[in-house]
């Protein structure tokens, strides 16, 4: 086995071309020369204790930002805690990367102290280090977090991918808190649609009396994603009495996009007695609510709703072929050998016409 001294030295071989390759981690680069794909870092990943904590000593103190952010991700990675002081140390590396990755490796750790690092990150730190630290209140679930969530949220100015990662951060959390700066987000026209429609699927995450009120009242909206997302809201958080009002938005003149999340809510509200309402869109030409009805009907679940998904195996549209698939699998709980998740960078259409012949010869 080469030494820790050994082993940095052969990375600082490729510390050039890792540079000029980089991208986050969680930026899903799966091209062959992602850095994450490169085979040093598999190896580094896999040394042996105490080995690899030798190693991944001397790349946090290296030159290379790369390799400063490599060693990261591969603490992070192993959920090496012996490593939370030289990672709360990163939080105030020169590299913006290098921090990203520590913010990532501290909601990896969770609990007190991580938590506490990360809520002394600046307002005016880079938007990456920022969306990083996002996603860490996410995981941690910490209304601790709630107030400087609140803020990137609802500050003018502010990136628009930030401020839809804080409001979708604030639904994971759940916390009633956050209903009053969601409220605002929804109804301030300056704030770009998607934010707003992000704001309103939070509401109907967190739920209560509130923010049923709040969706309610987005569901007038002139902005037809707010509309769209206050529906989508409403069904996230089961607010059954409000089925009657969402039928009515199930039809023109209601643009694609309302429509959808429209017969989505229906159908987690209404279960099997609203069957007949989503079968008078089955054959609409629209190929986005044809698809919100197979949705709807894998929510339903019950024998004519699998029956009724079986007709759409043979629409024109593969994309509805694959959707009624997956939902047919969903409702039935057979594995018709095909899975979405299994292909996405490549369609097989030879594996996605074997499926619908299984699926064509199950019955309910």
């Amino acid at each position: 086995m080469p030494s820790p001294q050994e082993i940095v030295e052969q990375a600082r071989v490729f510390k050039d071309t890792f540079e000029q390759r980089w991208s986050l981690p969680w930026h899903g680069d799966t091209t062959t020369g992602s850095v994450w794909r490169h085979r040093l870092v598999y190896l580094l990943a896999e040394l042996p204790s105490p080995l690899f904590d030798e190693v991944m000593t001397l790349l946090l103190e290296d030159p290379s930002f790369a390799l400063r952010g490599i060693a990261l991700h591969l603490i992070r990675m192993r959920g090496a805690r012996q490593f939370l002081d030289a990672t709360c140390l990163a939080l105030s590396d020169p590299s913006i990367n290098v921090r990203a990755v520590a913010v990532a490796a501290l909601g990896q750790f969770g609990g007190d102290r991580p938590l506490e690092a990360l809520l002394e990150i600046k307002d005016g730190d880079h938007a990456e280090v920022r969306k990083a630290a996002v996603e860490a209140f996410k995981r941690m679930r910490d209304t601790r977090s709630i107030p400087l969530l609140s803020r990137w949220a609802g500050r003018v100015g502010e990136h628009e991918p930030l401020r839809k990662a804080a409001c979708e951060a604030l639904g994971a959390i759940g916390d009633e808190a956050a209903i009053p700066l969601l409220q605002r987000v929804i109804v301030d026209d300056s704030v770009a649609d998607d934010v707003r429609g992000e704001a309103a699927r939070s509401l109907g995450l967190i739920g209560g009396a509130e923010a049923l009120r709040h969706l309610e009242a987005g569901l007038s909206s002139a902005r037809a994603w707010v509309r769209a997302h206050s529906a989508e809201g409403l069904g996230l958080m089961g607010a059954t009495s409000m089925v009657d009002r969402l039928k009515t938005m199930m039809d023109p003149p209601e643009p694609w996009m309302v429509r959808t999340f429209a017969i989505e809510s229906v159908a987690r509200l209404g279960g099997p007695d609203v069957f007949d309402s989503l079968m008078r869109h089955a054959k609409d030409p629209e190929i986005r609510i044809r698809g919100s009805v197979c949705v709807g009907l894998g929510f339903v679940g019950t024998p004519d709703a699998q029956r009724a998904l079986k007709t759409f195996l043979a629409d024109g549209d593969w994309g509805i072929r694959i959707q009624a698939l997956e939902q047919l699998s969903r409702a039935s709980g057979r594995d018709f050998g095909f899975r979405v998740e299994d292909h996405k960078d490549t369609l097989n259409l030879k594996a996605v016409e074997a499926a619908v012949k299984a699926a064509s010869d199950y019955e309910p």
